[in-house]
């Protein structure tokens, strides 16, 4: 399945410039510099067993803390199409995007340099499963300068095979 995600030219290297964005992936030594995420990172870590991928039952609004939510992105990979579509957009997310993503596909995300990006780091993320701490930089849809760093997790099914990806988790600070 994984073979399927969308690709991009952008590229893999450390730091991707495309007209409007700009995208740095970060050591993730700096992941208690964003809140929420190193709490996020921690469960994530601890459920990951034998090389496997944590099921998506550890992101639980129970467990989690509440201002988490609200910075949070979940998002499905189709197992038919390898289209990656937000499951969930906290109230956070929707104002740096100044709309609500859910139920949206990121390849219909816009300006086009960003979506190119993004898809390459999650194509990257469901080949390798590493844990990515970015910040990226660019223009949102009604021309708002952004600043995001932003932790990106790989997830499996509830119940599916713990070496597929199933699903994507973000965590993110905007400033």
């Amino acid at each position: 399945m994984t073979s399927r995600l969308l690709r991009s030219n952008t590229g893999e290297d450390s730091l991707t410039r495309a007209k409007g964005c700009q995208r740095t992936f970060l050591p993730l030594d700096d992941i208690a510099t964003i809140p929420n995420a190193a709490d996020l990172f921690a469960v994530w870590q601890a459920a990951r067993r034998d090389g496997e991928l944590p099921a998506k039952s550890i992101v639980d609004p129970v467990t989690l803390k509440p201002n988490t939510l609200s910075h949070l992105i979940l998002m499905d990979v189709e197992k038919e199409t390898g289209r990656i579509r937000y499951r969930l957009t906290g109230t956070a997310v929707d104002r740096v995007q100044n709309r609500n993503l859910t139920g949206h596909y990121v390849d219909e995300n816009r300006p086009l340099e960003l979506r190119d990006i993004l898809l390459s780091d999650l194509s990257k993320l469901a080949r390798d499963w590493e844990p990515q701490l970015a910040e990226m930089r660019f223009q949102n849809r009604t021309g708002h300068s952004r600043r995001v760093r932003v932790l990106r997790l790989a997830l499996s099914a509830i119940d599916g095979p713990a070496n597929e990806v199933a699903h994507f988790v973000l965590v993110f600070d905007a400033t």
